[in-house]
This record gives C-alpha cells, sequence and structure tokens, in this order.
C-alpha cells in the first residue's frame, strides 16, 4: 500500500470516526428529549384525570341541587292553595330549573373539552415505549397469568372420631351417688 492509499484510509477512518461520535451524541440528546416529552405527557394525563374528578364531583352536586331544588318545589306547590301563588311559583321553578339545566350543559361542555383536549394532547405527547421495556412487561404479565391458573397445592387430612369427653357436671353427679 502506498503512503498515499494509508492517508486515505485513515482520513476515511476519521471521518467515520467523526460521524459515529456526532451519532451517538445526536442519539443521547434524542433520548433525553423523548424521556423529557414522555414525563410532561404523563403528568398531563394526571392533571387531566384531578380535572375530570373534579368535574364529575361538581356535575354530580348539581344534579342533587337540582334534585332538592324539585323536591322543595313540589312540597311548596303542595302546600299553597292560592293560584297566583301557584303561577309566581311556577316561574321561579321554571327560572330555577333553566338555570340549572344552564350550569350542566355549561359544566358538561367544559368537561366535554377538557376530555377533547386531553385527548389531542395526549395523542401529541404519548410515545412508546422502548422495546425492551415492552418485553420485560410482556414477560411479567404471562407470569402472572400462569401463576394465576395453577391451582393452589393443599393437603387433606382426615382426623379420626373421637368420643365426646364426659363433663366435669356429669363426673360430680356420679361422685355424689357413690358419696351418698
Amino acid at each position: 500500500m502506498s503512503t498515499t492509499d494509508q492517508d486515505e484510509v485513515y482520513d476515511f477512518s476519521s471521518e467515520l470516526i467523526d460521524l459515529l461520535r456526532f451519532q451517538t451524541r445526536h442519539q443521547k440528546q434524542l433520548e433525553n428529549a423523548m424521556a423529557s416529552v414522555k414525563q410532561d405527557a404523563l403528568a398531563l394525563i394526571d392533571r387531566c384525570n384531578a380535572i375530570s374528578t373534579r368535574l364529575n364531583d361538581t356535575h354530580q352536586k348539581v344534579l342533587e341541587t337540582g334534585d332538592a331544588c324539585t323536591r322543595t318545589q313540589h312540597s311548596i306547590n303542595a302546600s299553597l292553595q292560592n293560584d297566583a301563588e301557584v303561577n309566581t311559583l311556577d316561574v321561579l321553578q321554571k327560572t330555577l330549573c333553566q338555570r340549572l339545566l344552564d350550569i350542566l350543559d355549561e359544566s358538561l361542555g367544559n368537561k366535554v373539552r377538557e376530555h377533547q383536549q386531553q385527548q389531542q394532547q395526549h395523542r401529541q405527547d404519548m410515545i412508546t415505549p422502548p422495546l425492551q421495556q415492552q418485553d420485560d412487561d410482556e414477560d411479567m404479565d404471562n407470569e402472572h397469568f400462569s401463576s394465576a391458573l395453577s391451582p393452589p397445592f393443599s393437603s387433606i387430612t382426615s382426623s379420626p372420631r373421637t368420643a365426646p369427653m364426659k363433663s366435669d357436671n356429669e363426673d360430680e353427679d356420679t361422685t355424689e351417688i357413690a358419696h351418698r
């Protein structure tokens, strides 16, 4: 091999090594970025679940309040005899019911928007876990499944029947008879 060929091989090797170092560095940066995105996505999912829970609680309270208003309105209507008062209360009931419906619609609308935003954000932020971790999870699932199917070992022992023991009272009765 000539010196020129050796220099070219050396230059090519150096460039190849530099390229591999660059790719390795770039790969680590990409892995760090993916881990950060995954953490952010999981935190966002937790926040969305908490918001959804609070919305469900609020919705349940609105329903309970609506039921209480309806029961109250029925008891008021039953106790009133005057038509004018009944008409006034009907208007009030309709206003309250309309207000409750508006609150319910707003609450449900907020819940739907939050859910849609959560799904959209989830689609954008979720990344798939590395294949190795998926394989480990599948192995653990398979072990758990097979252990759940195997019957537990149990030994069945039978004990012989024994004659009933005499009570202390029976012993006393026989000794009293003997002493008489």
